[in-house]
């Protein structure tokens, strides 16, 4: 026979998981063998070749066990229990599998001689490494079972193609299987709810041609009751050594609860975020409508100061400056709220490309004449794009500026801006040489009307509110470091600006 057919055919006999030998019928000489023949003896190949399987096996002790059913014409396999004497002495039972091979056309046409006559092809199994595998097998099944039993998930196995083989009994108590009853090969269309079907399938079908991990969220109904609960189902590829799928692996666990807690935190978050609206409808409203009556309370009080101070005593005149700078304190108040109520209610659509260095001119520009007042020096690092509306922005920077210049020493103000990039955000600093903050207040200084120093600053405690709430707006934040006596600085976040927006 041709040089490659050889080859072939003794890669194939070598790498079988079973002895394999060609006997010669009148001696029982072995004529060819397979590594793991003559390693399950403990010799090597050579050792075995030309001499007669009587020398490795007892012949008293060969059983026939039968012949083997063939649907096809031709020679029957005879099997046999036999016991085999290895090198050192020891022996171990075999189940033989012996074929006579047909004319000197078909199997002995493989010897390179022909002897139709009475060569057997044979094939050895060693029975306790049989006895071992089927034991483990059965062990692991066993131990597979009562797993499965004691989770509380519903567990099940399929075959390669899907077809359900195996479910725990919570998977027969859910579906309302009894245990004589053999579950169906596809449960899930009579399972799923009629919402989640179409979805759950596709899904499946799909894994089972890719070999994916599945994993997806459904409801099943609960036979004995009819309800139905969320599932989280997933099931994992089981494969041979070839990396052939043999097996589906799944579980479905309940979430039921979770779903629930998900549901009604989403309508917590809903009805939160419609208080939240009512309530900056309601400031902004609040606000705006009552500074004109108050506006008209101040006008009228400084005119009643003015027309009736010579009539009226000191104490009168005292009264008249109370209201009169209440009145002023709370128009100041209102605008500053109708400011912050603007910021909240603002779109989203209204951000724009700005540059932060002409948004920082133009906030310097509005305070001018407070920063020469004081006579404070600005620097900064060469600012970047952002996406923010412009108005707010300046509003930002005039916020933290004027926070500088307010909270300052009897010294001359140093307010330093700058900017890093990192993890897709641009960080800005402002820092400044002020009176410094204690720590504690670090996060209380952000709330509406959050004042730590009473009247000995002026001021209406919404300035970092807001902010708190333009930099919430644009998808930012905002917090700070400080040290009493030694300045503080304010550190607030923006995304990184896409090119092309």
């Amino acid at each position: 026979m041709p040089f490659e057919a050889q080859v072939d055919w003794r890669q194939a006999v070598n790498q079988a998981g079973f002895g394999f030998a060609i006997v010669r019928g009148e001696d029982r000489r072995l004529l060819d063998l397979n590594d793991a023949f003559a390693a399950m003896h403990g010799y090597e190949p050579a050792e075995m070749v030309g001499r007669s399987l009587d020398e490795f096996s007892a012949p008293a002790a060969w059983k026939p066990l039968g012949f083997t059913t063939r649907a096809n014409p031709g020679p029957r396999q005879q099997l046999y229990e036999s016991v085999h004497i290895r090198k050192d002495g020891t022996t171990f039972a075999c189940i033989t599998d012996m074929t006579p091979c047909q004319d000197g056309k078909d199997s002995d046409s493989r010897l390179g001689e022909r002897d139709a006559g009475g060569t057997r092809v044979a094939y050895f199994s060693d029975i306790i490494g049989l006895n071992h595998i089927e034991t483990s097998v059965r062990d692991s099944e066993e131990r597979f079972r009562s797993l499965a039993a004691a989770l509380p998930q519903l567990i099940w196995s399929s075959s390669a193609e899907g077809a359900l083989e195996y479910v725990n009994p919570l998977w027969r108590t859910y579906a309302g299987w009894t245990t004589e009853q053999e579950p169906p090969s596809d449960p899930w269309p009579s399972l799923l709810h009629p919402e989640d079907q179409s979805s759950y399938l596709h899904r499946w079908k799909k894994v089972l041609k890719s070999g994916d991990i599945f994993e997806t969220q459904c409801r099943l109904k609960h036979m004995p009751d009819g309800s139905y609960r969320w599932f989280l189902c997933r099931a994992v590829p089981l494969r041979n050594s070839n990396g052939e799928i043999v097996r589906w692996f799944g579980s479905c666990t309940d979430i039921q609860d979770q779903m629930n807690s998900a549901t009604r935190l989403q309508a917590a978050v809903e009805a939160l975020s419609r208080s939240n609206a009512d309530l900056e409808q309601f400031a902004y409203a609040a606000s705006h409508d009552l500074q004109e009556p108050l506006r008209m309370v101040a006008i009228y009080t400084q005119l009643l100061k003015e027309e009736y101070s010579a009539k009226l005593d000191a104490t009168a005149v005292e009264y008249i400056n109370f209201a009169v700078t209440g009145a002023l304190r709370m128009e100041e108040l209102l605008k500053s709220l109708l400011s912050y109520a603007t910021i909240a209610n603002a779109s989203q659509e209204s951000a724009e490309c700005v540059d932060a260095n002409e948004a920082l001119r133009a906030a310097e520009l509005n305070l001018q004449a407070t920063i020469e007042e004081a006579r404070a020096i600005i620097s900064s690092d060469t600012l970047p794009l952002v996406w923010i509306p412009r108005v707010h922005l300046i509003r930002l920077f005039q916020n933290l500026i004027s926070n500088a210049l307010k909270y300052r020493r009897e010294l001359d103000p140093v307010i330093r801006v700058g900017v890093q990039a990192g993890g897709g955000k641009w960080t800005f600093s402002f820092r400044d040489n002020g009176i410094g903050i204690a720590p504690e207040y670090l996060t209380h200084i952000f709330g509406v009307f959050k004042r730590l120093h009473g009247q000995e600053y002026e001021g209406t405690g919404i300035g970092l509110a807001m902010c708190q709430k333009i930099l919430e707006r644009a998808g930012g934040q905002i917090w700070g470091e400080s040290e009493v006596g030694k300045g503080s600085t304010f550190l607030f976040t923006l995304p990184i600006v896409e090119r092309g927006k």
